[in-house]
């Protein structure tokens, strides 16, 4: 699923692993991919941190190759325009069409 991603996203995504892989061995663990999803505004609870781990790693940590599979799956995600604006209806409180930069941060952030 990686190759779902461009080389400018690839290439940002090995960046960011980069610099969470502390000990430059190629591989990060839970908490060094926590704080990497952190970092890229994704908040994963302890389990889902696990559970990604398991599913796209080797049990106990995670490749950047296995990463950039995970992201490629994350990021391509089968959207109708119909579920994008329903979603952003839910943010838009008064109506106007446009949501502040607060509530669209909060979203991003909080709420991947």
């Amino acid at each position: 699923m990686a190759e779902k991603l461009d080389e400018e996203q690839r290439s940002e995504f090995c960046d960011a692993f980069a610099e969470f892989d502390k000990n430059k061995d190629g591989r990060i663990n839970g908490k060094e991919f926590s704080a990497l999803m952190r970092y890229l505004c994704s908040i994963l609870q302890d389990f889902e941190v696990l559970q990604v781990i398991r599913e796209y790693g080797d049990g106990d940590s995670i490749t950047c190759d296995q990463f950039l599979h995970y992201m490629g799956n994350k990021f391509t995600d089968n959207y109708t325009p119909e579920d994008v604006l329903e979603a952003f209806r839910a943010f838009d409180k008064d109506g106007t069409g446009m949501i502040s930069m607060t509530e669209l941060r909060y979203v991003l952030c909080v709420l991947g």
